[in-house]
């Protein structure tokens, strides 16, 4: 099948990832390092069984900061491997699949970095799709959608046990928000191309926007 023939089949027969990662902080600029990593399989309509989750050691300081949002300090992450480590299982569970993520340029940014090699199908963005289809509403981040869609009681028992602002919670999260809002707003006929107008997003300024080659 040619990458066109895909753009053209219902949106939910594609392959997709949804993907969060936890980090030590832009403010490292290129040497931001990734302390925890989820991507989860959405196929089908459904969140799967199969993910990758990892803990990992940045090799660099987590400023007190960033520790106090995701919960993570150095300490805690000694023994675990470091992304050199886990790069080569986890470019292989992503690469070449449709990334999903709630204001995921910034995830995307940081992927690029440690894996230049890099390549979604597409990026695909639930902020995005949000924002054009609630522009009333005053917030768009993953808390309010989990309150809008009201889907809390369904990340009480995850596989990975950690909360808000963790990686794999924040991606199932995400993946259950990007069913919901798909499910109110389009049919199951709206194509991948469609979708693709919505919420596909190109943060590399040099290439063409992603939204406009469809």
């Amino acid at each position: 099948m040619t990458e066109l023939q895909k753009y053209n089949l219902p949106w939910w027969q594609s392959s997709f990832i949804i993907l969060d990662l936890e980090g030590t902080g832009s403010q490292h600029k290129e040497l931001e390092g990734i302390v925890e990593i989820a991507a989860i399989e959405l196929s089908g309509k459904q969140l799967t069984s199969n993910y990758y989750y990892k803990l990992i050691n940045p090799q660099i300081e987590i400023p007190p900061m960033i520790s106090k949002i995701h919960g993570l300090k150095n300490k805690d992450l000694e023994n675990e491997p470091d992304f050199s480590v886990i790069r080569e299982g986890l470019f292989d569970f992503i690469n070449g699949k449709i990334l999903v993520g709630h204001n995921v340029s910034v995830d995307y940014r940081v992927l690029k970095l440690k894996m230049p090699d890099y390549c979604p199908l597409l990026i695909l963005d639930t902020k995005k799709i949000s924002k054009h289809f609630w522009g009333s509403e005053p917030k768009h981040g993953l808390d309010e959608l989990i309150e809008r869609f009201g889907i809390k009681d369904q990340l009480t028992d995850l596989p990975v046990k950690r909360n808000r602002h963790s990686a794999y919670y924040d991606a199932y999260a995400t993946g259950l928000v990007f069913l919901k809002m798909i499910e109110e707003k389009l049919s199951d006929e709206t194509t991948l191309s469609a979708l693709a107008n919505i919420c596909s997003i190109n943060p590399e300024s040099d290439k063409k926007s992603q939204g406009s080659l469809f």
